[in-house]
């Protein structure tokens, strides 16, 4: 259809239909654009050269529901950037994570990273004290991360599902189990893609940049003004 791979096409289906199914007002996933990179590089044992990706390296595919416009203005518009602002915070908690399953060699250690995150959560009212969470009305939310194996080697936290609401009942224990079994599902085709790759499929995702998320939002281009920034090439 719309996307250059299944892999894409996967992940906004489950996406949308996550936000749908949970009555969220966001919900997304995010992950590595060039699975084939990353299995050159580890191949290689270039260590150095996947902590010198930039953020851009990554996507997160972010799903709003045209309803949840009503909390930014009743604006499209503004639904659409506060979809590609989330997006890009993603890439960047991908990139901060990715460096944690590698090799604790000195390139590594002393590149700045996170643990990656193994354990679902819910957070509750983070719109009184979560920086990103205030300025784009994020009340509610779901994380579940996810690994996924590349060649053999075990990525914590490579990918995750977030749904999130800006206003009405918080999600519970049983979204937060839901949501864990919809999340393993993207993390399998993932991983599953990576088997493809690694046997030697070239499989890059192209999609869910600025651009996209506009056009997906809006339903229409980006503006030659006043459309969502480009991203940022680097993450520090």
């Amino acid at each position: 259809g719309a996307f250059g791979t299944g892999l894409e096409s996967l992940v906004y289906q489950t996406v949308a239909a996550a936000a749908d199914a949970f009555d969220a007002d966001f919900a997304m996933s995010r992950g590595m654009r060039s699975l084939p990179d990353l299995v050159r590089a580890l191949r290689g044992e270039s260590w150095t050269e996947i902590c010198d990706w930039d953020i851009t390296r990554f996507f997160c595919c972010v799903v709003p529901r045209p309803e949840a416009a009503v909390h930014f203005g009743g604006s499209q518009a503004a639904l659409a950037d506060a979809a590609w602002a989330m997006s890009s915070r993603m890439q960047y908690n991908s990139w901060h994570f990715v460096a944690g399953n590698l090799p604790r060699v000195p390139e590594v250690v002393a590149r700045d990273h996170f643990v990656p995150p193994v354990i679902p959560d819910l957070a509750f009212f983070s719109d009184q004290h979560h920086h990103g969470h205030v300025h784009n009305n994020v009340r509610f939310s779901v994380r579940s991360p996810q690994a996924v194996e590349v060649d053999g080697r075990r990525f914590d936290g490579f990918m995750d599902l977030r749904l999130l609401r800006c206003a009405g009942d918080p999600f519970d224990e049983q979204d937060l189990l839901a949501a864990h079994q919809v999340s393993a599902f993207i993390a399998r085709a993932a991983s599953l893609a990576a088997q493809l790759v690694a046997a030697g499929a070239q499989l890059e995702v192209t999609a869910f940049d600025s651009g996209w998320h506009w056009r997906a939002v809006t339903g229409r281009g980006p503006a030659a003004s006043g459309s969502p920034a480009g991203q940022a090439r680097e993450a520090s």
